[in-house]
């Protein structure tokens, strides 16, 4: 028996929203600094990508006994994610607008298949949502971290 879903449920959010090819988005497992090609992008298992040189906690459980056998047990989940938009000019609005598309392209692809595939019983919310925004000398940078919440069941 599995330990837990979360690993499962982090491949499963990629594969879900690399497969939806959500419009001008690229879809990252984990921060990969550098990598991106496109300026508006979500992150998987992150909710700052600007944190790149710490450990941080990608997902987190917490896991009940259901029947009294401790054979099955009921994980609730929590990953974390962010979407990131940027653009080199000083107009905070598109670059606001091309996150907002991308959180919308990503939650649209989670009412498709509430189950990731079976990996987990439901996606039960996301909740979390911010909205933080950012000047700099190389433009402007529009962050909106979220969380997914998930049940999953183990059992062997």
């Amino acid at each position: 028996m599995r330990s837990t879903a979360l690993a499962d449920t982090i491949d499963a959010l990629v594969a879900t929203w690399r497969t939806a090819q959500i419009p001008e988005t690229e879809v990252f497992d984990g921060l990969q600094p550098g990598e991106e090609t496109s300026q508006t992008y979500i992150v998987v298992g992150v909710e700052d990508p600007w944190l790149v040189d710490q450990s941080i906690d990608a997902a987190t459980s917490e896991q009940t006994f259901p029947l009294l056998t401790y054979q099955v047990r009921d994980e609730q989940l929590t990953i974390r994610c962010v979407v990131v938009a940027w653009s080199g000019d000083n107009d905070l609005a598109p670059v606001r607008a091309a996150a907002v598309r991308a959180l919308d392209g990503a939650l649209e692809a989670l009412v498709e298949d509430i189950t990731l595939g079976g990996v987990v019983l439901q996606i039960i919310g996301v909740s979390n949502i911010a909205l933080r925004q950012s000047y700099g000398v190389d433009g402007v940078v529009v962050n909106i971290p979220f969380t997914i919440e998930c049940q999953a069941r183990l059992a062997p």
